[in-house]
């Protein structure tokens, strides 16, 4: 499917580029809305997501969370909840639980849509994310994530 985006090459590379890296891989990409950008990340990472969460627009820190408790139940079935979060920093622990239970390590993609709305101002977000990345995805997988 990636030879039918159109226009897209240099993004293809960067985003193949990230995929194919030794080490673990942050990559945003931003631009204006409704120019494809969540599209291409699904078409070049589709066998690799393996966990795709997009913001609320105009969403408080709860309803933030509940959405990316939700998604995460979608993704994770079988992992069972410890409570449900009423912080960012509890919410990254549990999906750090959940991906722990996933089969062998394999190259993944964790895919942060809107991250502009999950990360509000004060919510917590940016400093639970730091959090995750650098002790949890450094430390234990060669994994990928993307934001939009």
């Amino acid at each position: 499917m990636k030879s039918s985006l159109v226009g897209r090459e240099a993004e293809i590379v960067e985003l193949d580029s990230a995929l194919s890296s030794s080490r673990s891989e942050l990559v945003a990409l931003y631009g204006r809305r409704r120019v494809g950008k969540t599209f291409l990340v699904r078409q070049v990472y589709r066998e690799q997501i393996v966990f795709e969460v997009a913001g609320l627009l105009g969403g408080n820190k709860r309803e933030q969370i509940s959405n990316f408790m939700f998604t995460l139940r979608q993704y994770f079935p079988d992992y069972r909840v410890k409570e449900q979060p009423k912080d960012w920093l509890t919410a990254f622990q549990e999906l750090s639980q959940a991906l722990d239970e996933l089969s062998a390590p394999s190259k993944r993609v964790l895919f942060f849509d809107e991250l502009p709305w999950l990360a509000s101002a004060r919510s917590g977000f940016l400093r639970a994310f730091g959090w995750f990345w650098n002790s949890f995805v450094e430390k234990k997988y060669l994994s990928r994530s993307y934001c939009n």
